[in-house]
């Protein structure tokens, strides 16, 4: 549901960066990617940055409990053993969860494999050490990293939710990730960017209230399979949504228009 042509690419919650990934705008150099985590920040930087050095360390690292719990108790201050920790927890604990209690303290606990998971996965940062290469990577809120968005440009907005729960919850689940003031300032920034001719794609849970923020847009519902439960038994499916500023074109399903009364 992109556009055909995008001139610059921006993507706040970047997050995994699967969109980023799996379109690969034509030149990296006019990617604008952000998020406010400021360690999935760092990470990626580091990654960019200084790949091998990253591989060399977490080759070395082993699963075990005694090795998680030293890790995710440690405070390292330097920029590449930050980012060896970011990704070793994140290989290592459960569901590959990232989440912090009210003091910033990573509190996931250790995960369960089939077997030992692969915490250096050395040809997988290497291309994504390419894939970033010439790329802006910034700490900032959403609002901030797409101030210099102009005409043709494209931005995709991927914002902490949940679509687990559809109708049933969302606004009282969601508080505690993504406050319902930024879900609406979020629509706000997406309208003015529209007004702009910035091309903008937002996927979000498939919720009444969050469709009533975004007249003017169209959307389509799409299903994809649920990661929440940490049984894979009570996963099931989900439905979601995929707004856009503009029509899609040649894009298969049922899009709607939004048209508030």
């Amino acid at each position: 549901m992109s556009p055909p042509e995008i001139k610059r690419f921006y993507e706040p919650f970047f997050g995994g960066g699967a969109f980023y990934f799996k379109i690969r705008p034509a030149a990296s150099e006019f990617a604008i990617l952000s998020d406010i985590n400021e360690e999935l920040i760092n990470c990626y930087k580091q990654i960019v940055n200084q790949p091998e050095s990253l591989i060399n360390i977490l080759s070395k690292l082993e699963f075990s409990k005694k090795e998680y719990d030293i890790i995710r108790n440690s405070r390292p201050s330097d920029v590449l053993e930050r980012a060896v920790r970011f990704i070793y927890l994140n290989k290592t604990c459960w569901n590959g969860l990232y989440r912090v209690n009210s003091k910033g303290v990573f509190n996931v606990p250790i995960g369960k494999f089939n077997g030992n998971p692969k915490i250096c996965q050395d040809e997988k940062i290497r291309a994504t050490s390419t894939a970033l290469s010439g790329a802006s990577i910034l700490c900032c809120d959403f609002k901030e990293a797409v101030s210099k968005a102009s005409a043709g440009d494209f931005v995709y907005f991927d914002p902490p939710y949940t679509a687990r729960h559809n109708n049933n919850g969302f606004r009282a689940y969601n508080e505690n990730v993504f406050l319902w003031a930024d879900q609406e300032r979020l629509a706000k920034v997406s309208k003015q960017l529209m007004q702009k001719n910035v091309n903008v794609m937002i996927s979000n849970a498939n919720h009444s209230e969050i469709i009533e923020l975004y007249d003017g847009f169209h959307y389509r519902v799409v299903t994809r399979p649920s990661v929440i439960s940490g049984k894979t038994s009570n996963r099931g499916k989900v439905d979601e949504i995929i707004l856009t500023s503009y029509e899609p074109i040649n894009c298969p399903g049922d899009v709607r228009l939004i048209e508030n009364k």
